[in-house]
């Protein structure tokens, strides 16, 4: 996650993926109810959180231990998020 961002809704979007969503909906992809407005503001507790866990996380080049795909990443910093461009959902 590059640029996290909350909507109406509460939950934390990746920015680009969010703003493609809004394009062509105004319903909450993970409530399915309408936003009640379309305004995103930039989760920078989230941004300070992830830039800090990968500044810690240290990856060899064979993938050994201690090193996370996505997916592991985002649950162990406890973040809901959306990325539609890989369709990936997780809640904490």
């Amino acid at each position: 996650m590059v640029d996290p961002t909350i909507a109406a809704d509460g939950h934390t979007y990746e920015r680009s993926a969010i703003q493609d969503w809004l394009t062509h909906s105004h319903m909450s992809p993970v409530t399915g109810q309408p936003l009640s407005h379309t305004r995103l503001v930039s989760n920078q507790a989230a941004k300070l959180a992830i830039a800090s866990q990968l500044s810690r996380l240290q990856c060899s080049d064979d993938m050994s231990e201690g090193c996370f795909n996505h997916e592991d990443f985002m649950l162990c910093l406890g973040i809901p998020c959306f990325a539609w461009g890989y369709h990936a959902f997780l809640s904490a």
